[in-house]
């Protein structure tokens, strides 16, 4: 999906002597007062962890950009996003509630009998408001909460609402607010996903019934579910045993506190929150019982994980030598293809 997934950071590391001080509340404070509302952009000075000053720019703005388009670290922008997020987890559970409630609604699930006749009518309202479908957004956008939440509770100081938060990002001027929501994948992963959304909205509305009643399989729909809650829990975990060690961004230096972990969910996949992601991600589409989006994200998934964990291997190697060649041959990615 030419995603800008988030990295798994398998240099894991023992947690710092102390903070930080370019994590400070007050560092980089990216909101306008009075005194400098209408000052000319200030320029400031920041220590990296090299010892190194980043330049940053401040004030460039009268007021706070709107929310959910600069993706910049900001209390109106945290809120906004977990309120967004909410918000379709809250309608798509609603949706559910109303179907398991409504004895008179036809059921969308034939598991012996594939008659279509026992689905509800075909129409392009009830394709788009078909329990499936909700289940499906409740499922994303518990995801992301989860992203954030989980490295909020777990890795607090990868998250900040300063303009400039994570010291291994300094000097590209980015933050990890976003990330942290994992919501700034790129296009192309917004671009997969709305696919996969508009296969199973026409193929439920137009296609031949005999045709229909296969998107319909319940255990076909079961497994996808099972194959997404088994992703999240695997991805979740993964975060939550790296803890502070947990990077989405890939570290091309090894700090001399850097240590292999080799425990723990690790000494079961060497990727897990890559095998949590793609497991998640597949089985959204086999859910939704979309057969071109399913062979589609397969393809991309594969593809881009293959070429992301060759690359962040040879930094492994680096820096752990014989080590991580052992580890790698001892333990699998626990993703299909990718030993």
């Amino acid at each position: 999906m030419g995603l800008e997934m988030s990295a798994e950071n398998d240099l894991h590391r023992r947690p710092n002597a102390g903070p930080d001080p370019s994590m400070s509340p007050d560092a980089n404070q990216d909101f306008p007062t009075p005194s400098n509302a209408g000052a000319a952009p200030s320029h400031e000075s920041t220590p990296s962890s090299n010892g190194k000053h980043v330049e940053h720019h401040l004030g460039h703005r009268v007021g706070p950009s709107f929310p959910l388009t600069s993706f910049e670290s900001t209390p109106h922008n945290v809120a906004c996003f977990a309120f967004c997020l909410g918000a379709v987890w809250s309608i798509g559970f609603t949706r559910l509630v109303v179907y398991w409630l409504k004895p008179t609604e036809p059921s969308w699930l034939l598991w012996f009998n594939l008659d279509p006749n026992h689905l509800p009518a075909q129409s392009l309202v009830n394709a788009i408001t078909s329990p499936i479908l909700a289940l499906y957004f409740s499922c994303w956008a518990m995801f992301h909460l989860l992203e954030f939440v989980v490295t909020s509770m777990y890795n607090p100081g990868k998250l900040s609402v300063s303009c400039v938060a994570i010291t291994n990002e300094l000097t590209t001027g980015k933050n990890l607010l976003s990330k942290a929501f994992l919501l700034n994948n790129g296009s192309p992963y917004h671009l997969a996903h709305a696919f996969g959304i508009l296969e199973h909205i026409l193929e439920e509305a137009y296609l031949p019934p005999k045709w229909r009643a296969f998107k319909h399989l319940g255990w076909v729909m079961v497994a996808g579910w099972l194959l997404l809650i088994g992703g999240q829990i695997l991805r979740s975990f993964a975060m939550i045993s790296a803890a502070q060690n947990f990077s989405h961004v890939i570290q091309t230096k090894k700090r001399d506190d850097h240590s292999l972990v080799q425990t723990g969910i690790y000494a079961w996949s060497r990727h897990p929150s890559y095998a949590g992601f793609c497991w998640w991600a597949l089985g959204t589409q086999i859910m939704l019982s979309n057969p071109i989006a399913t062979l589609t994200f397969t393809h991309v998934l594969l593809s881009f994980f293959a070429a992301r964990i060759e690359a962040e291997e040879k930094f492994l190697v680096k820096f752990f030598g014989d080590e991580y060649i052992d580890y790698r041959k001892r333990v699998p990615t626990r993703i299909i293809f990718i030993s």
